[in-house]
């Protein structure tokens, strides 16, 4: 079915301390009716299947500050942070699929089949969204100062944070499918030229190489290697056991070099 969301925001931006100080805070809230959500599932062959299915509706709420200071005292510096608080989570949906290898005491008892007496969904009503951490921000600095030559040099650096989160909608209670809480360092260093006519610069991210989990989707290859298919809805797990994740990985540590040219500021005077 169609998806269908509804929401209201409200905020405030605001510049203090004779406009040194710039403040925004919004609150917002956004209705799902009929979300929409990606579901990994072992088919009959064994092979992974990926399919939309909808969740019968989910809610979200939150607040977010951010802010900007530039300190008149110290010519150059901007101080910038901000942090997201985020409430996700479904409403009604007891047609989820069950994770590999989960049990109906573990969850998995939802819609039984008469063919084969073992259940095929759970209730995941009041679970939390995938990918969708309570608590997110950045924090950082950038300083830029001039040289010899009508030139300038900038120095920046940033901290980014999630908290939590969950990295498939289907399976919670799995080692694997949980992204611990992180946070990821960024770094830049730049030579400007005068009218910023050109600009050389050192860009680093995620300076301490920190593997985080994006989306992760169920499999079994060491069950089915050893012990044959995974079974789900059962009384009790089979041989297999549960299925492991799979995920793909985030950007590990990035260092670019770059080079700008602006050939009409080369004109100015």
């Amino acid at each position: 079915n169609d998806e269908k969301v509804e929401g209201q925001e409200l905020g405030i931006k605001s510049r203090l301390f004779d406009r040194q100080l710039s403040l925004n805070i919004a609150s917002y809230h956004t209705k799902y009716t009929n979300i929409q959500v990606g579901a990994s599932e072992r088919g009959p062959s064994g092979a992974v299947l990926s399919r939309t299915i909808n969740a019968a509706g989910a809610k979200i709420y939150g607040f977010e500050i951010d802010a900007t200071y530039e300190p008149q005292s110290i010519q150059g510096l901007r101080l910038n942070g901000s942090v997201n608080y985020n409430h996700a989570r479904y409403g009604s949906f007891k047609n989820a699929p069950c994770g590999g290898g989960q049990s109906a005491p573990q969850g998995c008892n939802q819609v039984l089949n008469p063919a084969t007496g073992r259940f095929t969904a759970q209730d995941l009503s009041g679970k939390p969204l995938s990918r969708a951490p309570s608590w997110t921000g950045t924090f950082g600095f950038d300083y830029e100062r001039p040289v010899g030559n009508d030139m300038a040099v900038s120095v920046g650096s940033s901290v980014s944070f999630m908290s939590k989160y969950y990295t498939n909608i289907i399976t919670f209670n799995t080692p694997g499918f949980t992204q611990d809480k992180f946070a990821k360092l960024n770094l830049n260093l730049a030579l400007k030229g005068p009218n910023d006519s050109w600009e050389v610069a050192v860009i680093g991210t995620n300076i301490t190489n920190k593997y985080t989990a994006g989306y992760c989707f169920n499999s079994n290859i060491q069950g089915v290697a050893f012990f044959g298919g995974t079974i789900n809805g059962g009384p009790a797990q089979g041989a297999a056991g549960d299925e492991e994740a799979t995920c793909i990985v985030d950007r590990g540590r990035s260092v670019l070099l770059r080079v700008t040219l602006r050939p009409l500021e080369f004109l100015r005077k």
